[in-house]
């Protein structure tokens, strides 16, 4: 307000200057506001930077890691070139790994277990004679509770090769370690409801 109480946008323009100035705050002249403007945009940037880099500082570079190990499972073929340096070393020996796979039991030595699990009468021994007529040495077959949806064919340490062999036979079992420790069985075949014949 200026003079007689008429609003004037550019106060520092009016002739009565303490009446136009007064409770009001005005910036100097001299481009102070752009220099305040560049430093509050400084600090705010500054600010931002700090805790961006104070964060990724405290998570250690987990994410680098991460997406690292990502890249690398996906894709087998991706090269990456490494600055090298040449050492010259005495020439070294190194063995010759091998692996070495152990030839399967014969069936004749494996001894097999069927118990049945459905509630189908004499179905453990049907199904223990036709895995006897493949060679392996049977025991008497029995019941086995609780009801299960899937066969499981169970196997004592050291017989899951066999046990893998032998589920040829039954292409709907699951493959266990076995879970009827005290049985003189090597591999226990329990049929369940999900056996065809």
């Amino acid at each position: 307000m200026c003079g007689g109480g008429v609003w004037i946008p550019w106060p520092d323009r009016c002739p009565d200057r303490e009446c136009a100035l007064a409770g009001k705050h005005v910036a100097s002249r001299g481009g102070s506001f752009y220099r305040d403007l560049g430093v509050m945009l400084a600090l705010i940037l500054g600010v931002a930077a700090f805790i961006f880099f104070g964060l990724r500082a405290l998570s250690g570079g987990a994410e680098e890691t991460t997406t690292l190990s990502t890249l690398s499972a996906v894709s087998s073929t991706t090269t990456t070139a490494v600055p090298t340096t040449t050492t010259t070393a005495a020439p070294t020996t190194v063995p010759a790994s091998t692996t070495t796979t152990a030839p399967l039991r014969a069936p004749a030595d494996i001894a097999v277990l069927v118990l049945n699990s459905t509630g189908v009468t004499g179905l453990a021994s049907v199904v223990s004679d036709q895995v006897g007529a493949l060679g392996y040495r049977m025991l008497t077959p029995g019941n086995y509770q609780p009801v299960l949806e899937q066969t499981r064919i169970w196997f004592q340490p050291g017989f899951g090769g066999e046990a893998i062999a032998l589920a040829a036979q039954f292409p709907d079992a699951l493959i266990e370690e076995n879970q009827v420790p005290d049985t003189e069985a090597n591999i226990v075949i329990v049929v369940g409801n999900s056996y065809q014949a």
